[in-house]
């Protein structure tokens, strides 16, 4: 049964995907493969929904139950509730002012009439503690609600907020200004303003993100930066991720304010015990491009392997604007650092891999990969692309390395000089027993052209 309504789900989405108004036929599929209950129970709630009672139920809502309220309030398509969640804002129970936020956060510019109420809830001292469920596990009535074949209007869909992990009132507040975006500029921007200096972390944490999705004028960069070098874990994880979220414009604000003196925090963060630190300090130094070139060069002495790795990766991704970085390249062709990376985070959850970046492929393959996280791997890398031959001497050397990925990467970047001494060493690597190794050297031995025959043939 279960298979059969996932399936249909499936079905359904991808074609709504491809078309926002299905055609008969796939009424007429999805309603068969379907059971009869479960088209029902969509059916009954396309009913108007009745706000004074769903608002009711979130005084005595379980974590569950609020989160289907919620749910439920947010789709606002079938008719205009905006008004009575707005007169809600002024109820005294906090369950039911943070959900009434989150709801009118979820509508976007849909909410523009409650962005008053929501700056006064901004003072809020209250906190929302709600109620665990007995028990939490996947059941037929958790299914995401079946999407209507009428279209609806479309409403923006904003970043990510950061967390609130004290259900402070006045965050979900904060969060749910950002969410409407910039119609709240205007009146929310002083009471932003205000909670950038609150001494909980988590609030100002929160004004930063909505005064960028605000679009207010007010700089916000060493918010953001103080936020992701703090003592606590949490918070900096989630300064991270509301950076990596390629729709936040926490973006705009580092590009118009960071300069080189935003390196130095930065490179700080590359040391993190937390993945997404990490990935968010890398970011913002490949942001900054040039104005980060001296920190850079200066940080491929750094005590710490992942700060060399890092700091090579990043030059050499600046190209020919980074030629002074070669001197001090050249040395780390002989580092035998490596970066260890570590298989659980903070929280005790496992750390899943990076998934590759995509490569546009030019003249050149793809830079090889460092699955063993060598620091002297991502210097032969960076020296092929600053593409100074005075490196030639010293990779040539290079190539006696007995680690495939380091021989694989300096074969690359003699490679993007016209060198061919790397042919031999790379043809043995075909029978690497690593099936990842071979098919690297393949692929480099292919711009050999029939140099390299010998060696596939055999």
């Amino acid at each position: 049964m279960n298979h059969r309504i996932y399936s249909a789900l499936s079905l359904l989405t991808f074609l709504i995907f491809l078309n926002d108004k299905p055609s008969v036929a796939v009424e007429r599929i999805v309603s068969q493969a379907l059971p009869k209950s479960v088209l029902s129970q969509n059916r009954e709630s396309a009913k108007p929904i009745v706000v004074s009672e769903l608002v009711e139920q979130l005084r005595t809502a379980d974590v569950r139950k609020r989160r289907e309220i919620i749910r439920e309030l947010s789709d606002s398509s079938r008719q205009d509730i905006v008004p009575q969640l707005v007169k809600a804002t002024s109820d005294p129970d906090p369950l039911v002012k943070s959900a009434v936020a989150e709801v009118l956060g979820n509508l976007t510019d849909a909410a523009i009439p409650a962005i008053p109420a929501l700056v006064e809830m901004i003072s809020s001292t209250q906190r929302a503690i709600v109620p665990s469920s007995y028990l939490i596990s996947p059941r037929l009535s958790s299914l995401p609600v079946l999407p209507r074949f009428r279209s609806t209007r479309e409403r923006r869909i904003p970043p990510e907020a950061p967390e609130n992990p004290e259900n402070l009132v006045r965050i979900t507040a904060i969060a749910a200004l950002g969410k409407i975006g910039l119609p709240a500029r205007k009146a929310a921007t002083p009471a932003l303003i205000e909670a950038l200096e609150d001494t909980n972390p988590w609030v100002k944490l929160n004004a930063t993100w909505a005064l960028a999705e605000i679009g207010a004028s007010t700089p916000l960069l060493a918010y953001w930066l103080e936020a992701i070098q703090h003592p606590d874990p949490k918070l900096r994880s989630s300064a991270a991720g509301i950076f990596l979220d390629s729709r936040s414009l926490l973006r705009k604000v580092f590009g118009s304010e960071a300069d080189a003196s935003t390196t130095t925090p930065l490179i700080a963060a590359l040391i993190d015990e937390d993945s997404r630190v990490r990935d968010a300090a890398s970011q913002g130094l490949e942001l900054l491009g040039t104005r980060a070139l001296t920190g850079l060069i200066q940080e491929l002495k750094a005590p710490e392997p992942i700060v060399r790795l890092e700091a090579a990766k990043l030059l050499g991704d600046m190209g020919g604007a980074a030629q002074s970085a070669v001197p001090t390249l050249v040395e780390l062709l002989r580092d035998t650092g490596r970066y260890i990376p570590q298989t659980t985070n903070q929280f005790g959850l496992i750390v899943l891999p990076p998934l590759p970046r995509f490569s546009v492929r030019g003249k050149y393959p793809p830079a090889p990969d460092n699955p063993d996280k060598l620091v002297r791997v991502n210097a032969a890398i960076a020296l092929g692309k600053l593409g100074d031959r005075k490196a030639v001497p010293a990779l040539t050397t290079a190539l006696k390395d007995n680690n495939p990925w380091m021989q694989l990467a300096t074969n690359w970047a003699l490679l993007r000089f016209g060198q061919n001494q790397g042919l031999p060493v790379v043809g043995r690597l075909l029978e690497y027993p690593k099936g990842s190794v071979q098919r690297e050297a393949l692929s480099q031995l292919k711009q050999y052209g029939s140099q390299s025959d010998p060696y596939l043939i055999r």
